[in-house]
């Protein structure tokens, strides 16, 4: 029956294995649209204000507008309502896409912790999803265990408050007037992070992915803090939030992928790897999604249908496996928890696989493709919503408006040219190489080279070669024109990278 169900729905709660719904394999949440401000202004309302304020971020903008035109403060505001709206329509006004431009509604860059109970939500409407709570996860993924990621989120929450010694005057006067009209619901409190059982049988199984990675470095722009203005230090934080929500959603994708064709190997008679190596296939240091400088749009759609084909193969193989007698873990244990369960189903697998029915597997599987053309082809559902969520995760901000076309310089895939129908491409802007840079300066012992920054951008699955760094079309002039690198003999015939922070963090 349960196959029948994951036939009729193949993406469905009704047909998915319970095996499959406890493991990391799942996305959850499940990715849509979202830019990089909805992602970051989704992360400081499950930070300080509550996930429950997600869907009512619209109305909430409504609201205030509305109080503002009529005067009506719920505080004691320094400026005058019409001055007010002005800030709110001009200083911090974020540009709207091209098909939002007849549409009228708030949108802020999220600055200051109140923007985002007024803005920057994925959707227009009541029922959207939740780019914050996905934030949370990856922290959960990254940090050494439950302790470590409550002192991050903790200390992430410390760092998006506004304070009179940590923060700008502009940021304070912003965050100060806002609360004089902030509705006497809201409460800039740190909200507890949610314990996630299933992210800790994967940690306790040998589990890695690119989440480590940047852990480490939301440390080094957390301590970047004091020595930026507010705007400075808040477009570093998007652009790593970008490229590490984006490189999650890759690595699970191709995690399930990977686990598929593990399971098929073993019911053809390859033995599964070792413990170790079924570690490193997992994991994300053996990942490279793409190259620097190539096009995406071909990469992001053959991840997304391989994500889409192996999550119907899983579940069809572990209801078969339940109904012929096969069991693939051990009693009350999952047998996609972590990648030592996954090696220890594999083995099973291996076991029983003359008996085991992989035709019946291969014929639902192909059954289900054939009849979700749309499905499997990404142009509609789960795979079109996550080549959307990382199209405008990644992409740098599309705008018709005048003057605010170079408003987004975090972004990591860019146009590849002027023209609105050019091509996507792997490529950094200038807030993202300052960001890249920093991090792998701080990391390194001693002095930094371009191998180090290869290195570094490869633990987010991104291939660039040294040579690449300067032949790259955009990357070696960008970072020759900002001054972080250097020529030098002690980068072995290389070059020396330069943290552009170095001087003010070490004033600080």
């Amino acid at each position: 029956m349960q196959v029948e169900a994951l036939i009729d729905d193949p993406f469905g709660k009704s047909g998915t294995h319970g095996h499959y719904a406890g493991s990391f394999l799942q996305v959850r949440p499940a990715p849509e649209y979202a830019s990089g401000e909805v992602v970051l202004a989704s992360l400081v309302r499950n930070v300080g204000f509550g996930p429950t304020l997600e869907g009512h971020v619209p109305r909430n903008g409504t609201e205030l507008l509305r109080r503002v035109q009529k005067g009506k403060p719920t505080g004691k505001p320094l400026l005058a309502a019409d001055t007010w709206h002005s800030v709110l329509e001009s200083s911090l006004k974020s540009p709207k896409q091209p098909n939002q431009s007849a549409k009228r509604f708030l949108q802020l860059c999220p600055l200051v912790p109140d923007c985002a109970l007024y803005s920057s939500s994925a959707r227009l409407t009541t029922n959207s999803w939740n780019p914050g709570e996905m934030v949370e996860r990856i922290i959960a993924f990254g940090a050494a265990d439950q302790n470590a990621a409550e002192c991050m989120w903790q200390r992430l929450f410390e760092s998006l408050s506004v304070t009179n010694t940590a923060d700008d005057p502009w940021a304070v006067g912003l965050q100060s007037e806002f609360e004089a009209w902030r509705s006497k619901d809201a409460r800039w409190a740190l909200q507890p992070l949610q314990p996630h059982p299933l992210i800790e049988s994967w940690r306790a199984g040998g589990g890695d992915s690119a989440a480590r990675r940047f852990v480490g470095d939301l440390e080094y722009v957390l301590d970047l803090k004091a020595s930026l203005t507010r705007r400075q230090w808040v477009s570093m934080l998007e652009s790593l939030l970008r490229l590490a929500c984006a490189t999650h959603v890759l690595w699970l994708c191709r995690a399930n992928h990977l686990t598929f064709q593990l399971f098929v190997g073993a019911l053809q008679g390859t033995a599964p790897p070792s413990e170790p190596e079924t570690r490193a296939l997992l994991g994300m240091r053996s990942q490279r999604f793409w190259r620097y400088g190539q096009f995406a749009a071909e990469t992001i759609e053959e991840i997304s249908r391989e994500y889409l084909q192996a999550r119907v193969g899983l579940n069809v193989l572990l209801h078969v496996a339940e109904e012929v007698g096969c069991e693939l873990s051990k009693p009350s244990a999952n047998a996609l928890a972590s990648p030592d369960a996954i090696r220890l189903a594999a083995i099973r697998l291996f076991d029983h696989r003359s008996k085991f029915p992989m035709d019946r597997v291969r014929s639902t599987v192909r059954e289900i493709v054939d009849g979700n053309p749309r499905l499997f082809s990404v142009k509609k559902g789960v795979g079109s919503n996550i080549k959307e969520f990382l199209r405008h995760c990644l992409g740098q901000r599309q705008t018709a408006e005048e003057g605010m076309k170079s408003y987004d310089q975090g972004y990591w895939l860019r146009k590849n040219g002027y023209h609105s129908a050019e091509k996507w491409i792997v490529s950094a802007g200038p807030v993202a190489v300052l960001l890249l840079v920093h991090c792998c300066a701080r990391r390194t012992l001693g002095p930094a080279t371009t191998d180090d920054l290869c290195r570094h951008l490869g633990e987010y699955g991104i291939t660039l070669k040294p040579d690449d760094v300067t032949g790259a079309a955009d990357l070696g002039p960008t970072l020759r024109r900002m001054g972080l690198v250097t020529d030098s003999p002690d980068a072995e015939g290389g070059m020396l990278i330069r943290n552009p922070f170095r001087a003010v963090e070490e004033m600080h």
